[in-house]
């Protein structure tokens, strides 16, 4: 204990203080219990005002209001109030009732003629990053075992059966919004229960993420269309999409495992299977003309898939290290 002018310094153990992420500056809450022994603890999300911004809609076509709010929204603000000095049009209300139906748990709590008040109501709860990121994961994961089953029955009603993209890019978008707050406050990383170096890198595993579920999206709709599913050039491409899709399940069971062996297995099969895609898309040109655009489009979502699968394993490989 070291004498301050005032009062009494006392030193936080480093280890402690590691393990709770702070640093210099950072907050901590301090409370006497019943016994008169004074509990140290980091301090929460909970404790945070509510941060709030302001968009002039005025200002800016209605094209552009959607690339706004969700700036705003995962720069971390609780509420957004958009305000115009002229009456809105209803052309701008419905758009933003749109616009907030790609976040979890926002809602408009305020409107009328000239301003409209858009609310978080959850962004703020500590809830950890493994269980975000494992929703996110089975969301993933179910659209590669919906294609590969709709690929193997080559029923295109399998394809329409596929649901839930709308659902993940909420979930994208809230756990977008907590990893960045989180590569910026301790109090953030905490809640979510990582550090500071690894709320950066999560946020790469995220974005990837993202980029495989938009190109299984595609892939379903290639499919839909019917056309390639009636040849045998379809069973090429499910034998890919299904080594892709075992290659992806492998580099995630290793981020909840922390198995680097897994990965690289993975990272191997995805290099040879890549070679194997490239060798196949040669072959296309001398297909019949309307098969051609179709194949292409799937071998290039394939391709991404699995490129976006390799810099998430070679992400978790970062981890690992730590």
């Amino acid at each position: 204990m070291q004498v301050g002018k005032s009062s009494l310094v006392v030193t936080l153990p480093r280890a402690w203080t590691k393990k709770a992420n702070l640093v210099k500056g950072a907050s901590v809450s301090v409370e006497e219990t019943p016994s008169g022994a004074l509990l140290v603890k980091p301090a929460t999300v909970g404790q945070k005002k509510i941060k709030e911004t302001i968009i002039d809609i005025s200002r800016y076509q209605i094209i552009d209001l959607e690339k706004l709010i969700v700036a705003r929204y995962l720069s971390g603000a609780d509420e957004i109030l958009l305000f115009s000095a002229t009456p809105m049009s209803l052309e701008t209300v419905e758009a933003t009732k749109k616009i907030i139906r790609r976040f979890s748990g926002t809602e408009i709590i305020e409107t009328s003629t000239k301003r409209i008040v858009i609310r978080d109501m959850i962004g703020s709860q500590p809830v950890p990053m493994t269980k975000l990121l494992n929703r996110l994961d089975n969301m993933t994961r179910n659209y590669f075992d919906g294609l590969n089953t709709g690929l193997m029955s080559a029923n295109p009603d399998e394809f329409r059966a596929l649901s839930g993209f709308y659902e993940s890019d909420k979930l994208y978008l809230l756990l977008l919004k907590k990893l960045i707050l989180a590569s910026k406050y301790t109090d953030v990383a905490i809640s979510l229960k990582i550090t500071l170096g690894q709320a950066v890198v999560y946020t790469l595993v995220v974005k990837n993420l993202k980029e495989i579920l938009e190109e299984l999206e595609s892939l379903i709709s290639v499919f839909l269309g019917g056309t390639v599913l009636s040849t045998d050039h379809a069973q090429v491409i499910a034998g890919f999409l299904k080594r892709a899709s075992e290659d992806y399940v492998n580099i995630m069971r290793a981020m909840y495992k922390d198995k680097e062996e897994l990965i690289l297995e993975a990272i191997r099969d995805i290099d040879t299977l890549l070679e194997e895609v490239e060798e196949f898309d040669t072959k296309v040109d001398y297909f019949e003309p309307e098969l051609q655009q179709p194949i292409e489009d799937a071998l290039f979502s394939i391709k991404t898939i699995l490129r976006n699968t390799k810099a998430n394993g070679e992400l978790l490989l970062a981890l690992s290290s730590e």
